[in-house]
């Protein structure tokens, strides 16, 4: 085991909460000394009620006075690493804070690695490795979308999906070793149907779960949102009233923006990156002919678009001209100006953009600019739901892992299918096996776990 790591019976000791100031300082043990290094420093002779906060005060041999702290007792097995764990919450302050973990070091707690409370969760059996894995997909997760996959993977699905697919290999393989035992008996405790119909079942299970599954967080930096539409119509007034504050510069003047603006807004716990392009004419001047250029492009890498459209004024040729450029499927309509008298049928538009999802708004008044929001989020977790290949994300080692064990198994079935005898069949299926349980940590090494926790944050 490399340096930094403590699994012979120690006691681990991090912080566990963000360092600077802040209004509580907490800092984790792990281990059979969990409670011994703590009782001298707060006068208790026994562990306080498991698993509630219990006042007390912290004696700090280079403090004159004593300090308030909660405890929270966590006993073996009933705990995150299954081990004894030990929570002191304190005020935060650093210098505090170093003054209790010398306190800790000075009686035999020894300093925590990366990741390494997991990683003792891990290896005591606590939870799988596809599991410790989402432990650090929750901690680094951008958004809800991700906050919610990452628990789905907490909650076990990827690990329930390779344990049904193992059950059905482990299932013809002990079928196909009695077959192997009694073959000079001239008895058939197998049928060769049989066995390929379970290899084809195993590998389509398979086969499903890497294409319901993306890899490893590929997602960009937030839903990529086009305003887009004529000239004047409110685009950078609407972009002003969704991120609250003038961050485009609006102008009664059309072609006020040419080059595309962007800024990064975090709406109902989902980021989204919202342009504001060039409005769509005959541009008058080679800047602006660039500006639209643009616009014209973003149209094919949005993920949702808002077409604003003037609602003081009927559907124009230009209004109609750029709803035939979007994909209605990725578009909304956005109905600006409703402070005004309405002049405007949407009627007037493409029949595959009318029945698509309007919102009137006033860019001026921020009037229906909440319900916008809704609609927006509505239709990106929508989209996220049912879109093939977005039900959940896997890292590039579980992927890789899957495909291995995936070409196993087609091995193995056209072994079955030429009937070269079954020890060849069970040959694939046992390395098929191994490959699966590398992802859920049934075979790992040492150095396959520093790589994976040395991607966390130490006392996590």
């Amino acid at each position: 085991m490399k340096a930094g790591y403590h699994l012979d019976g120690t006691t681990i000791l991090a912080a566990a909460s963000p360092p600077g100031h802040a209004q509580r300082g907490i800092l984790r043990l792990s281990g059979p000394r969990s409670w011994p290094c703590v009782s001298g420093l707060v006068g208790l002779n026994t562990p306080p009620s498991p698993r509630r906060l219990h006042p007390c005060r912290l004696r700090l041999p280079r403090l004159a006075a004593t300090v308030p702290a909660l405890l929270a007792w966590m006993p073996a097995p009933r705990s995150y690493t299954r081990e004894d764990v030990l929570e002191i919450h304190t005020f935060g302050c650093p210098a505090l804070l170093s003054c209790l973990t010398d306190a800790l070091l000075a009686r035999g707690a020894l300093l925590a690695g990366p990741g390494e409370f997991t990683r003792r969760a891990f290896l005591n059996g606590r939870i799988d490795l596809t599991r410790a894995e989402a432990v650090l997909d929750l901690i680094r997760a951008r958004d809800a979308a991700e906050h919610r996959q990452a628990c789905e993977q907490l909650r076990g699905t990827l690990h329930r999906s390779i344990a049904a697919c193992q059950q059905r290999i482990l299932h013809v393989c002990a079928f196909g070793e009695a077959a192997i035992d009694f073959s000079d008996q001239d008895i058939e405790v197998i049928d060769p149907a049989w066995v390929e119909g379970e290899i084809g079942k195993a590998l389509a299970e398979l086969d499903a779960l890497l294409e319901e599954s993306q890899g490893d967080r590929a997602r960009p930096e937030g839903v990529r949102v086009l305003l887009f539409g004529r000239p004047n119509v409110g685009k950078s007034s609407l972009l002003n009233a969704l991120a609250r504050r003038p961050a485009a510069l609006v102008s009664p003047f059309p072609g006020t923006t040419r080059d595309g603006f962007e800024i990064i807004l975090q709406l109902r716990g989902f980021p989204f990156r919202l342009r504001d392009a060039a409005g769509v004419r005959e541009a008058l001047s080679p800047p602006e002919q660039a500006g639209i250029q643009r616009a014209l492009e973003a149209v094919e890498s949005a993920d949702l678009i808002l077409l604003v459209l003037d609602g003081s004024q009927p559907v124009s040729c230009d209004d109609r001209s750029m709803a035939a450029r979007v994909d209605p499927a990725r578009t909304l309509l956005v109905v600006n100006k409703s402070d005004l008298p309405a002049g405007i049928r949407l009627g007037d538009l493409p029949a595959d953009l009318e029945r698509r999802p309007s919102v009137r708004v006033s860019a001026l008044t921020s009037d229906g600019v909440e319900t916008l929001v809704d609609v927006m989020v509505r239709t990106v977790e929508t989209s996220s739901a049912s879109a093939p290949g977005q039900s959940f994300w896997i890292h590039a080692r579980q992927r890789g892992c899957l495909m291995a064990a995936s070409r196993c198994l087609r091995s193995a079935l056209a072994s079955a299918q030429s009937q070269t005898g079954f020890e060849f069949v069970a040959l694939d299926l046992r390395e098929a096996l191994q490959h699966l349980g590398e992802v859920v940590g049934e075979v790992v090494n040492d150095d396959l776990l520093d790589l994976i926790f040395s991607r966390f944050c130490i006392g996590k």
